[in-house]
């Protein structure tokens, strides 16, 4: 019996599309991106140091992309046809393993570059805490995603207490999903160079950018991982890799953030149960799953009902639009919704028109609605609610215009991704960038799904249309290098926390021990661990606490982080229930740490009042240049 138990592909879908005018008009537009690009580029590299290098450097390596791709776009180089249709296995393999290394070395090169405050004080502090026994939700509040706390853990238990292993398990992980991610691409849509393309810019645009580890880019490719593997085992339920690849997958999924896996998880699970070769598999794996989920945090000592409290005390920030485009300037935002509208209109139109041609009026109307809301998110960013209703309602209404049924599975896993990710993309607070990769998986799904009449008896189970994958083509070359350019200029680190760690030259100083051995850093950072050091080195038998940016100093001074106490002083935003930011307050002071080290004159989050109780209990010394130091008063 065929493993694919479908009809065999119809012809049309490997006709090669060929447009006079295409090739001289791509190839011109190709040039000219490609010298104005280079020109960017030039001027980043040779400016000296600033927000001017750092944008035009940024600016010319998405142009180049944009040559690139307009080229690929214009010559077919992408296409799934003669002689471009396959690729032996040993070469498809061989440059997978390629590009993994690749991955791997960027991330490991870049991801020792720049240090920031609040974010690398979570993770840093998470991790030592579990490393020295400390039990989330008992002895310290969190509400930060599992894979995150046990990666940060993992990290300092397999590569040691340093900054680098947060790089190094980061890589690990990037190389091992982009591996898994080739797999199921090359399963849907045959061993082809877009498949390749495809699975690198998802790693360029998420875990390549950040470089470090952090709970936003893994939950991004999680979601790719899991709409795959869902997508694999629905279109070919004898498959044994099929079953293990949507059990790994869950169980990924399980442990990342909630506003997106909230989504998925029970989305994608109505929808496998839903089909009759699924229905009792999807039981039991999923009860599998939870098992496993149950079992790595007994091993881990995380306790389930704490997670669900710890999740449920910031709900309400999770289920705001608050964060939608927060720390972007105007030009940043209209930038990011430009790039979300150019990965969800494939999406839209292939809802909307099925199999109808892109002059079919049906066809356009949820893409104009879904582009009219973006623009009305433009004008309007204060009333993003009304914009957000806007924004999902066409992708809604366009299900019933398609070719497909609604009794169909198919598009519905793709179509609860795209919602899914369009939630994390408006929820987080974080590089737009990142949020993308399942908006754009899904994308790619729904145009397989909604265009694709019939399915091969042997090999892939997609033949995806040739002008679409010229298309994801040009995004993915776009896409990719604006990752890839954020990555190397650091503009993550840059985003949580300008003029304070954050500097546009970091040549001038390699951390040459400790914790932070090998961090390339400017004069602020390396200025801040010798300040820090001598004011440790005075008082060495004090208690010490640090204040907002600075929880990584415990891990750093190899010193007990306080119990009972959040991970970050936040306000009660993200970190902690509002509600529990006076007793925790409550505890620090009862605790009485001798010594207070904060960034200079840095409160951020604490109210007046918080401050005023710290003055009074606390003399100031402000000797330090870029630190105030606070003495218990006797």
């Amino acid at each position: 019996m065929s493993r694919y138990n479908f009809q065999k592909p119809s012809t049309a879908s490997k006709t090669t599309p060929s447009v006079d005018w295409l090739k001289p008009a791509g190839t011109s537009l190709g040039l000219l991106l490609f010298l104005a690009g280079l020109g960017l580029l030039s001027s980043g590299l040779s400016a000296t140091p600033g927000e001017k290098h750092h944008l035009d450097f940024m600016t010319g390596a998405v142009l180049l992309g944009g040559a690139a791709g307009f080229i690929a776009l214009a010559w077919g180089w992408f296409d799934l046809t003669p002689p471009h249709a396959a690729m032996k296995r040993s070469v498809f393999y061989v440059v997978g393993a390629a590009l993994a290394i690749f991955i791997a070395l960027f991330i490991l090169r870049y991801g020792m570059h720049q240090i920031g405050g609040f974010d690398h004080s979570i993770l840093v502090d998470a991790a030592w805490r579990l490393f020295n026994g400390q039990k989330a939700y008992v002895d310290f509040p969190c509400t930060v995603p599992v894979a995150f706390v046990l990666g940060a853990k993992f990290a300092f238990q397999w590569f040691g207490v340093h900054w680098r292993s947060f790089v190094v398990i980061n890589a690990l992980f990037a190389m091992a999903t982009f591996a898994w991610s080739l797999f199921l691409l090359a399963e849907l849509f045959g061993r082809r160079w877009s498949a390749l393309l495809w699975a690198m810019s998802v790693q360029a645009f998420s875990l390549m950018l950040a470089s470090y580890w952090w709970y936003n880019p893994p939950t991004s490719v999680a979601a790719v991982l899991y709409t795959l593997s869902a997508t694999y085992w629905l279109r070919c339920p004898a498959q044994k890799s099929a079953l293990v690849s949507y059990g790994a997958a869950l169980l990924l999924m399980a442990t990342m953030k909630p506003n997106v896996a909230g989504i998925l998880i029970p989305g994608i699970s109505v929808v496998l149960f839903v089909s009759p070769n699924h229905r009792w598999k999807v039981i039991g794996v999923s009860l599998g799953a939870f098992a496993l989920f149950l079992v790595l945090l007994a091993i881990d000592h995380l306790s389930f009902s704490g997670m669900l409290a710890g999740y449920l005390s910031v709900a309400q920030r999770g289920a705001s639009t608050e964060p939608f485009l927060l720390d972007l300037d105007p030009s940043e935002q209209r930038v990011a919704l430009l790039v979300l509208a150019s990965v969800l209109l494939p999406a839209v139109l292939a809802l909307g028109q099925g199999r109808k041609p892109l002059r079919s009026l049906g066809s356009w109307i949820p893409a104009l609605t879904m582009l009219g809301g973006l623009c009305f998110f433009m004008t309007h960013l204060q009333l993003k609610l009304a914009g957000e209703a806007i924004l999902f309602l066409p992708v809604l209404l366009a299900l019933f215009q398609g070719r497909q049924s609604l009794r169909s599975p198919g598009p519905w896993i793709p179509t609860i991704t795209l919602l899914g990710g369009l939630y994390g993309y408006m929820t987080n607070s974080e590089q737009k960038l990142v949020d993308l990769p399942p908006v754009f998986s899904a994308a790619i799904l729904l145009v397989a799904e909604m265009r694709c009449t019939d399915f091969p008896k042997e090999g892939p189970v997609f033949p995806i249309p040739v002008w679409w994958t010229r298309y994801f083509t040009l995004v993915c070359v776009v896409l990719g290098a604006a990752g890839l350019a954020q990555g190397m200029a650091r503009d993550r680190i840059r985003s949580t926390g300008p003029q304070r760690f954050f500097e546009y030259d970091d040549s001038r100083h390699t951390i040459a021990d400790g914790f932070f051995k090998g961090l390339h850093c400017g004069d602020i950072f390396d200025e801040v661990l010798k300040e820090e050091a001598d004011a440790m080195r005075r008082e060495p038998s004090s208690t010490v606490w640090f204040g907002p940016r600075m929880q990584w100093g415990y891990a750093n001074f190899n010193i007990q982080s306080p119990l009972h106490q959040p991970l970050l002083w936040d306000g009660g935003r993200t970190m902690y229930a509002k509600s529990k930011e006076e007793y925790y307050f409550n505890n620090f002071l009862q605790s009485r740490p001798q010594l207070l080290i904060l960034l200079k004159n840095d409160v951020t989050f604490l109210s007046q009042d918080e401050v005023h109780l710290m003055e009074q209990q606390y003399n100031v010394d402000q000797s330090y240049p870029l630190l105030t130091i606070l003495r218990l008063k006797k």
